[in-house]
């Protein structure tokens, strides 16, 4: 059915546009109960070499695995998602609380 309604051609072209709405990232991600927090364990990843998980267990955050496709991404997330590499961490602070993100693949 596809295969009528566009040619191999055109098919390529419109995946082509959407080719960053299909970019899909997995990403570690911890909600801490304070700023400052978030912030020492962002330190201690970053700067110690500590671990995603030990740096939020140790603050007691609340931790999830996430993928997601950047078409699917709250906008806030998207300048951060966008250029970001595997292993790159950081900070956002939202409305529920500081968040701190960990992209784990792209």
């Amino acid at each position: 059915m596809v295969e009528r309604a566009l040619s191999a051609r055109q098919l390529e072209n419109a995946l082509t546009a959407r080719r960053l709405d299909l970019t899909r990232v997995h990403l570690r991600a911890a909600r801490f109960t304070s700023l400052d927090a978030a912030r020492e364990a962002l330190l201690c990843i970053t700067q110690d070499g500590e671990s995603f998980d030990q740096a939020a267990a140790r603050a007691q955050a609340v931790r999830e695995d996430r993928a997601l496709f950047l078409a699917d991404t709250p906008e806030h997330l998207l300048p951060f998602l966008v250029s970001a590499v595997p292993g790159e961490t950081f900070l956002i602070e939202e409305d529920a609380g500081p968040l701190l993100v960990q992209v784990t693949g792209k």
